[in-house]
Order: C-alpha cells, then sequence, then structure tokens
C-alpha cells in the first residue's frame, strides 16, 4: 500500500490527501444527489471561486491549516464544497463551542491518520514492517546514546512536527546534544 511503501522509503506517507479526494470528497460526493448543491466540511481551510476556477486557499491560522490535505481534491469535488470554519482560527471556533455549550467544547483535536482509527500510527507500521533497533550515536563523540526501535517509525518531517526526533541517518535532538544515526 502507499502508506507501507512511503514508509519504507523513509518518507512520511499522507494518506489523508487520498482519503479526502477518493472517499470523503470523492464516493460521498457521487453517492449524494444533485439536490445538494455543497457539502461542509469541518476543514480549516478556504476556497475562492474566480470565474469558476476554484482555489484551495490556506486558512488564517497556520497550525491548524489543513490545505495540505486537501491538496489532491479535484476542481468538481472544490465546487462542491463548503468550509464553513475555514476563515477562523481554532482558538475561535473554540470559543463559539463554549459560548453555544456544544458537544465538543471540550473534545481533544483529532490527530490521527483516518483509516486507523484508534490504531497508533507507530502500531502499524511496526505490525507490517516490524521493528529494527539501532544505536543513537552523539556525532561529536561517536558514542552510543541510546537505542531506537527503528528509523521506519521516524521520518524526519513527521518526526520533527511530532517528536522533535530524527533518525535513519537524520538529526536526533535531546536536551544535551545533535547526534545521528
Amino acid at each position: 500500500s502507499y502508506t507501507i511503501s512511503e514508509s519504507k522509503e523513509g518518507r512520511t506517507p499522507n494518506p489523508d490527501m487520498f482519503c479526502n479526494r477518493l472517499i470523503k470528497f470523492g464516493q460521498f460526493i457521487n453517492k449524494i444527489d444533485d439536490s445538494y448543491d455543497k457539502v461542509a466540511s469541518g476543514h480549516y481551510a478556504r476556497i475562492e471561486n474566480i470565474n469558476d476556477n476554484f482555489l484551495l486557499k490556506t486558512s488564517p491560522d497556520p497550525i491548524k491549516d489543513q490545505t495540505y490535505f486537501l491538496a489532491y481534491l479535484t476542481q468538481q469535488q472544490l465546487s462542491r464544497v463548503l468550509f464553513p470554519i475555514g476563515t477562523y482560527k481554532k482558538k475561535q471556533i473554540r470559543e463559539l463551542a463554549e459560548k453555544y455549550q456544544l458537544p465538543n467544547m471540550i473534545r481533544k483535536d483529532s490527530q490521527g491518520i483516518c483509516f486507523l482509527g484508534k490504531i497508533k500510527f507507530s502500531d502499524f507500521i511496526k505490525h507490517h514492517l516490524g521493528e529494527i533497533e539501532g544505536d543513537i550515536i552523539d556525532v561529536d563523540s561517536n558514542k552510543v546514546m541510546g537505542k531506537h526501535k527503528g528509523c521506519l517509525l521516524y521520518t524526519s518531517d513527521a518526526a520533527d512536527k511530532r517528536s522533535s526526533e530524527y533518525l535513519g541517518g537524520r538529526r536526533i535532538k535531546n536536551k544535551k546534544k545533535t547526534a545521528h544515526h
């Protein structure tokens, strides 16, 4: 699968891009009849229509912006989608939810990959690719600083976003020194 092959190559896969194009805004939009002009989604993104050319635009919240996950949507899909919260920052949405006592006002943000559900991404990768333990080595002293459970569990961009570590020939950040494997 795409997710497994990208992980094997040390790249962070983005299956949500395909899910959005093929399922959420693909099959779903195909299933509903034409009596529905638009489908509203809670993504942090905006759409600008310029002469029937639909441009995907970033939200004002750079942390929550989701245009990256929507980048594969077609013009036809973009023409049928609304992103009603796309002009707000996450903090504003939380404040509105609290003001109107909505059930999701204290819900944790979702960070998962949609097709995994409650399964951790690292557990999914371990199940399909296994673990290959390796040393974490300080580049200055060549001293072994610890062990990691497999560079396939870390990629440079995922690590930068999630854990401030780099593995598999990439930089490892810890409190004392920077090391390479």
